[in-house]
């Protein structure tokens, strides 16, 4: 198979998102100011309309290619995509809400030229209302490659959503500021956990930062724009977070496997406290659950008391955490799981 050593593939999963922000994403792939590049859209299912758009934009543009298959969840149309791309150096991987600069591949393959680096880390806009911030996904001075150590803390971070600090940038524990070379993931076998719907990105992200051989680097440049939708995954009501949760611990301890030392022991614990926060947010306190108080908490009490939440609660270290995450730890170890979900309710009625 011929490889264009400057060619990208952005592979973008399509699944009833909100037109007036599909149609953004779709605009700045088609009008960038380089365009030696392909565009594969995973329509996963759609009915609203998206998959017409698709269709209309493939139909313009000849770089534009569509798969069109059932719904099987976002984790496998971006497998899909991955498997289809052919003949590019490089994948991208852009949420079908958001959007990248008009000059995103141009940059991008001045600076790729060359490179046989693994990952490449960028930077990113957050639009949210009539605000925007620019981030960058890491805090380091800008380097060609990074060294051991600093990729070490790359990836305690990801295991622990903030290891040496209260949390990560913006960007850090999702795909789509990163560029990956094809070859280095398809050899790997590295692929999205199909049976995930929430986090998936933070295990495929391990598991690249583990096999990466070749070197990972970083520019701060915000080339990829992140539209903030209020109705996006990241905000609704997950009753199926419970399982999605323990295939995603069981995930990270088959990637990391016995390499357990302190550092990663250590981040391991905050990451079960992390993940037990996180499925109360998205299940037991989220506005949507239609339980009764009492169910929900008797829910929150019956995880806490499972391993591993039991031992990340009992053997995190608080400093690790943000102020209010520390109160949420307390309010677990006392076993006060009722005011944990009635301080949630009462805040969400402010």
């Amino acid at each position: 198979m011929h490889i264009e050593i400057d060619k990208i593939t952005f592979v973008v999963p399509v699944y009833n998102p909100d037109l007036k922000y599909f149609g953004m994403c779709l605009d700045s792939l088609a009008h960038q100011t380089y365009n030696n590049y392909d565009v594969i859209l995973v329509n996963d299912g759609s009915t609203n309309g998206a998959e017409v758009l698709c269709s209309d934009y493939a139909d313009a543009n000849d770089n534009f290619t569509v798969i069109n298959r059932k719904n099987k969840g976002v984790s496998a149309a971006r497998n899909a995509g991955i498997s289809y791309a052919s003949g590019s150096k490089w994948i991208a991987l852009i949420d079908s809400d958001d959007r990248i600069r008009e000059d995103s591949v141009e940059f991008l393959t001045e600076y790729l030229k060359d490179k046989e680096t693994d990952i490449v880390f960028f930077g990113s806009v957050k639009c949210e209302g009539d605000s925007e911030s620019v981030h960058c996904p890491l805090t380091y001075e800008e380097n060609e490659s990074l060294g051991s150590e600093e990729k070490r803390e790359i990836l305690l971070d990801l295991i622990a959503e903030g290891f040496h600090k209260k949390g990560v940038p913006e960007g850090f524990l999702n795909v789509w500021s990163k560029v990956f070379r094809t070859e280095f993931l398809k050899e790997n076998g590295i692929c999205f956990n199909e049976k995930m719907t929430v986090a998936e990105d933070v295990t495929f992200l391990i598991e690249c930062m583990l096999k990466e051989r070749n070197g990972v680097s970083f520019v701060k440049e915000p080339l990829y724009i992140r539209q903030i939708d209020p109705t996006s995954a990241g905000h609704r009501y997950h009753p199926e977070i419970v399982e999605n949760d323990r295939e995603f611990l069981k995930n990270l301890k088959e990637l990391v496997g016995d390499s357990f030392d302190e550092d990663i022991t250590k981040a391991m614990r905050k990451r079960y406290v992390v993940c037990l926060i996180g499925v109360a947010k998205f299940d037991m306190c989220h506005r949507d659950n239609p339980k009764k108080l009492g169910e929900r908490v008797q829910d929150l009490k019956r995880l806490a008391k499972a391993n591993p939440y039991k031992i990340g609660i009992k053997k995190c270290e608080l400093g690790d955490f943000s102020k209010k995450n520390q109160m949420k730890i307390m309010l677990l170890r006392c076993h006060m799981e009722s005011l944990f979900v009635l301080e949630q309710d009462l805040k969400r009625r402010r």
